[in-house]
């Protein structure tokens, strides 16, 4: 079992790796948001002791991280900024999922877990693959 588990752990690893690539555009937009709304905040407080100078830091600090992530979210948002860009991006992270399913199940099978289960999301996987498979070309027509 601790190697199943091992084999799990390698596989999220990976995929963290992977969804980060194209997940990174809305993990910048929460930590802008966090950035602006922390701005606000010490831009309150200086206005009540406008010498402090572990204010003035923080909040320079805070105003470079926040235009740092606007320019990489620029740059992001460029790349991605077509639509065929946004469905290939889509594509790829529903076929890294399909393919997480399948070595689950791959994972099912060698440690002999039981074969109605095993079935059961092998079918499911199979049929969800064919009916995206299937909306893509619906949607190319």
């Amino acid at each position: 079992m601790y190697e199943l588990h091992r084999l799990i752990e390698k596989l999220q690893e990976r995929k963290m790796e992977f969804e980060y690539k194209y997940a990174e555009e809305d993990d910048l937009v929460k930590v802008k948001k966090s950035l602006n709304q922390r701005l606000v905040t010490l831009n309150d407080m200086m206005v009540d002791d406008p010498t402090n100078e572990a204010l003035i830091f923080e909040y320079s600090f805070c105003q470079e991280e926040a235009d740092r992530i606007t320019a990489r979210l620029e740059e992001i948002r460029k790349k991605y900024s077509t639509r065929d860009a946004k469905i290939e991006k889509y594509e790829k992270l529903i076929n890294y999922d399909l393919q997480e399913m399948y070595s689950y199940l791959d994972l099912m099978k060698q440690f002999s877990i039981d074969d109605k289960l095993q079935q059961a999301m092998q079918d499911a996987l199979k049929s969800l693959d064919e009916n995206i498979t299937k909306l893509n070309e619906l949607q190319q027509e």
